[in-house]
């Protein structure tokens, strides 16, 4: 039993040695862009893509930007908040964005369902006004972790926290569970000042609205938003009594109140059906439009999901040969930051 237990502890010690070797070999690695100019980008709009399953399979990605030709500057993850391993900081997946010379663009969901022990309020009561949990402190034990470790990692990442908040469809939202505008407000704030507490100044922080009616008493305020950020989805005709629209007549109005914000803006999550008209013709518009109607958006993430959660929606780039032929050629504009493969 003896030899056993040694052999497992060498065994540990090597894989933890490989696996230190590799992250430090990524972490030596040069972001692709510096804190600051993803604070204040000049010029240009920077191509994203979300694809379900990376960081874990960066094959995947692969797969995406050989069909494309362009290799992503900014790669969107998804994280929950929580007590389980994977809702901790992890620097291993987000440097394997970095080390394909990406930046990480993490949606960290306050879900408070998934938290154990702690001497929280217990379900479903915790949910009641979850907002307001958060900004007195009752998760802080959880927020300061992740930011130390944030801040230990030290390159940039792109926070877009609790986002569509202008929504129903997420507890956090202004009108869920008893929270208003003004705890939504307060929450960003003590979030980000506690991240300001220990320095993790590496962190970028993303304000991001559904494509729904908003008011600015929503917005925490300049000095604690770097970007501000929507979706924009054409569901086509799927779900019955929709009507095909375009990125213009989905986008125009928000955008006309978010460029009074100042502050540079991020299409966070976009994408179109196939049902109801022309995909293709979708993604040539949209993106062309963006130099010319809409300069202050500088960041484009395309949603590359195979199948919505809710309708028989095909959201990828790969939904057709025309759409990804579309996507490739209007990625070829200069007015776009990506990579060419």
């Amino acid at each position: 039993m003896a030899w056993l237990i040694i052999l497992w502890w060498a065994i540990g010690l090597a894989v933890e040695g490989i696996g230190g070797i590799l992250t430090s070999r990524a972490a030596a690695l040069d972001p692709p862009f510096s804190v600051d100019e993803l604070r204040s980008p000049r010029e240009g709009c920077l191509l994203g893509i979300y694809v379900s399953g990376v960081p874990g399979d960066m094959r995947l990605l692969e797969e995406a930007e050989e069909r494309v030709r362009r290799g992503f500057p900014l790669i969107s993850v998804y994280q929950a908040w929580g007590s389980r391993p994977e809702q901790q900081f992890d620097p291993r997946p987000l440097n394997r964005i970095l080390a394909r010379g990406a930046i990480p663009v993490l949606t960290w969901e306050p879900w408070v369902t998934d938290f154990s022990n702690f001497g929280l309020r217990p379900m479903p009561d915790r949910q009641i006004q979850n907002l307001r949990a958060i900004a007195k402190g009752d998760y802080d034990f959880y927020i300061e972790g992740w930011a130390r470790a944030a801040k230990r990692w030290g390159h940039p990442l792109m926070v877009r926290l609790a986002h569509e908040m202008n929504a129903s469809w997420y507890p956090w939202g202004e009108h869920a569970f008893r929270n208003t505008a003004a705890d939504y407000v307060d929450m960003w704030r003590h979030v980000v000042g506690i991240f300001r507490r220990v320095d993790a100044d590496n962190v970028i922080w993303v304000w991001s609205l559904a494509l729904r009616p908003f008011t600015e008493d929503l917005y925490p305020g300049s000095e604690y938003v770097d970007w501000v950020s929507i979706t924009v989805l054409n569901f086509g005709t799927t779900p019955p009594g929709w009507q095909w629209r375009s990125f213009k007549e989905l986008f125009s109005t928000h955008y006309a109140e978010l460029r009074k914000l100042g502050k540079p803006i991020m299409i966070a999550e976009v994408a179109s059906a196939e049902e109801g008209g022309d995909k293709a013709r979708w993604i040539s518009e949209a993106m062309s439009s963006l130099s010319s109607d809409f300069p202050l958006v500088r960041a484009f993430i395309w949603f590359n999901v195979a199948q919505d959660l809710y309708w028989p929606i095909n959201w990828s780039l790969t939904s057709s040969q025309k759409a990804t032929r579309a996507f490739r050629r209007a990625a070829a504009d200069p007015h776009f930051i990506a990579r060419p493969r």
